[in-house]
């Protein structure tokens, strides 16, 4: 029986040193790595594996992104040849929980590379022609091309300092998120056609894009970096644990209410910020080593990074008219106020503008809508303030993409 291939990262890298690239280019510029073994990626990935991974997985995503028309799908009981031939990019996320030489992949990364947060592995197979739009993303990507032929186009050093979540050009509205016209123009790009045993390196926060030339298999190996408040607070819950007396009346472990009202929470928070010099008394370094060394061994990414939950992955892009969105709670109610106007769910009460409310009415009522019909709601409402809005509530979670309707899916011709 042979030796099973050993993925160390000076293998990925192929020419390029290792400590070259940790040194000068980790976090810091992206990096082509191209490759003489069209074949080396084969024996994690082909069109068999795509196949049975996507019969196995509990649920995948199917992406379209054409002549700027974007929406994510989430498919069950999914067919990878069916949605690939129907123009849809398939994501395969945590594909080496289902792929054993993936899984070992992911390993040989961990034992090889001193990176303390998650490392997972996304699957991406397009057909010829799709892939993904304008965007940067939150953690470091070694993109491994194992199938075909697709077209990169990505900056050569980040946009945004650690961003902590995907943004997009038409959804530059958090402070501190590259303003749409800083992102980069075409002439500003690099350009990379990555065949199969390719490689492609994408720092935190580099702005890029992908279109398949041909039928694509590409695996992400996908590094979560753990920020520095993510060791603060791996240390502060280990001194808690630690703490005997810390707790006695069980104000800290303490259940939050059983409540989904604002002001109840509010009152309960405000309880914790009175005692916060209590908890943040405790000796934090006294057990810091120990609490460190377990953390490297488990080289897991503490709460902080892993749920913050600023805005979802899958925003439309709500410039084109056609994208269509839904209500996410099915209940939500809209009340007139004094100086206003709030949409209240059951997650969230939203206060908004006077102006608004005949389009947040509207939107209630219609449950599932398109773009272009929102901008017909209100004539009083400019379309730029009608789209920023709907923007808003996209990230806020008051709203959530809708997929096509069957007359979009079969009146896109591939390009």
């Amino acid at each position: 029986m042979s030796a099973r291939r050993r993925w160390r990262l000076a293998e990925l890298l192929g020419e390029l040193d290792r400590d070259e690239f940790l040194r000068e280019r980790w976090g810091r510029r992206s990096t082509l790595l191209p490759h003489s073994d069209g074949s080396r990626f084969r024996s994690l990935v082909d069109e068999s594996v795509l196949r049975r991974a996507v019969a196995a997985a509990p649920e995948v995503e199917a992406a379209y992104h054409r002549d700027g028309r974007s929406f994510v799908l989430r498919c069950h009981d999914a067919s990878a040849d069916e949605l690939l031939d129907a123009g849809y990019t398939v994501c395969v996320s945590h594909i080496e929980a289902l792929v054993p030489a993936i899984r070992e992949l992911v390993a040989d990364v961990r034992k090889d590379l001193p990176f303390l947060g998650e490392v997972t592995v996304n699957c991406y197979a397009s057909p010829p022609g799709a892939g993904f739009g304008m965007h940067l993303d939150s953690q470091h990507t070694l993109i491994l091309q194992a199938v075909g032929d697709k077209q990169w186009a990505y900056g050569a050093a980040p946009l945004c300092p650690n961003p902590l979540d995907r943004l997009f050009p038409a959804l530059a509205v958090r402070e501190g998120d590259p303003a749409p016209a800083a992102w980069p123009d075409e002439a500003a790009l690099e350009h990379a056609l990555l065949g199969p045993g390719d490689c492609l390196y994408l720092p935190p926060g580099v702005a890029h894009r992908a279109a398949a030339r041909t039928r694509s298999i590409a695996l992400t190996l996908t590094l979560v970096p753990t920020r520095r408040i993510d060791l603060l607070l791996a240390l502060l819950l280990n001194a808690f644990a630690r703490e005997r007396n810390a707790d006695e009346t069980g104000f800290w472990r303490g259940e939050v209410a059983l409540t989904r009202d604002p002001p109840a929470l509010m009152a309960e928070v405000q309880g914790l910020v009175a005692r916060a010099p209590e908890l943040l008394s405790l000796p934090i370094a006294e057990h810091a080593e120990e609490a460190l060394q377990e953390l490297v061994a488990g080289a897991r990414v503490p709460a902080y990074a892993a749920s913050l939950p600023l805005r979802s992955p899958f925003l439309h892009d709500v410039s084109a008219a056609g994208a269509r969105l839904r209500l996410s709670d099915e209940r939500a109610e809209v009340r007139a106020e004094p100086d206003g106007v709030t949409l209240e769910t059951a997650a969230r009460r939203l206060s908004l503008p006077a102006e608004a409310e005949r389009l947040v009415r509207t939107m209630v009522a219609a449950q599932v809508f398109s773009v272009a019909e929102a901008l017909g709601w209100d004539p009083e409402l400019d379309p730029d303030e009608v789209r920023a809005f709907l923007r808003e509530l996209l990230i806020v979670g008051a709203l959530s993409p809708a997929p096509p309707t069957r007359a979009d899916e079969v009146n896109d011709e591939p390009e």
